[in-house]
């Protein structure tokens, strides 16, 4: 028929929660190269460990910004609360190893489907949630 791929493949819509983390002043720690790659990997092992016990899913890792999210991929029933315990066990964890992270956590809908083109696709969210996780991110102070 006439419809595309993409128009097949429509977003469904739920409600999710969504966990944003960040390390906290990377951009310094990179000065000192061999430290800043011993942080970041024991930080993006307890991010995927932290948030796989949840039940979330990590969708995105730019840089030192870890995404990740709850009843979008995966059902979770208690996705607002494996959410905020996430953030709140991932910063307790990685205290004791003198990492520091700033998190934003955010509920609510959002349309969520595999998205893109034929050489590239991605399971993708779109919803304020998203964009409200991303933002407490940056403007928490640790």
């Amino acid at each position: 028929g006439s419809m595309s791929r993409l128009e097949a493949a429509a977003p469904e819509a739920r409600r999710i929660s969504y966990t944003v983390s960040n390390l906290l002043e990377s951009h310094r720690q990179v000065e000192a190269p061999r430290e800043f790659m011993t942080n970041f990997a024991a930080y993006i092992t307890a991010v995927v460990e932290v948030v796989n016990a949840h039940k979330g899913v990590v969708g995105v890792v730019v840089g030192d910004h870890v995404h990740a999210s709850f009843n979008a991929v995966k059902r979770c029933a208690s996705h607002a609360k494996n959410s905020v315990e996430t953030a709140t066990t991932l910063r307790a964890n990685l205290v004791g190893q003198s990492i520091e992270v700033v998190t934003g956590v955010s509920s609510g809908m959002a349309h969520c489907g595999s998205l893109g083109s034929k050489d590239v696709k991605s399971f993708c969210m779109f919803g304020k949630c998203v964009v409200v996780a991303s933002a407490m991110e940056r403007f928490e102070v640790a």
